[in-house]
């Protein structure tokens, strides 16, 4: 099973946006802040989530999020998104949409 997710119109308007004036700014800015979000995620991860945490991981980026997220909360459900990479709303919005039902309705 293939997925196109991203098609040739969703480029172009990707495109479009960051040739923008000022487009580039908010990515950049989401990576330049790194290093102070690390030092928020450290002092926020000391108490565990006690709420439910649905956790969801494309087949070609691995089970990485189920995985971290176990350390920092108490209830995890979740798993691995066949066919699926790091877009997994754009590539599997089917899968999702199910899991995400199931998630909620428990």
């Amino acid at each position: 099973m293939q997925y196109k997710a991203i098609t040739e119109a969703d480029t172009n308007r990707y495109v479009m946006s960051y040739s923008a004036p000022g487009g580039m700014r908010a990515g950049f800015e989401y990576y330049r802040a790194f290093p102070i979000t690390e030092e928020q995620n450290k002092e926020h991860s000391k108490v565990k989530l006690m709420m439910p945490v649905l956790a969801l991981s494309g087949t070609y980026t691995g089970n990485a999020s189920l995985t971290s997220m176990k350390s920092l909360a108490t209830d995890v459900r979740g798993g691995i998104v066949p066919f699926s990479g790091h877009w997994i709303p754009e590539e599997r919005p089917d899968f999702l949409i199910k899991e995400l039902a199931k998630f909620f309705n428990d």
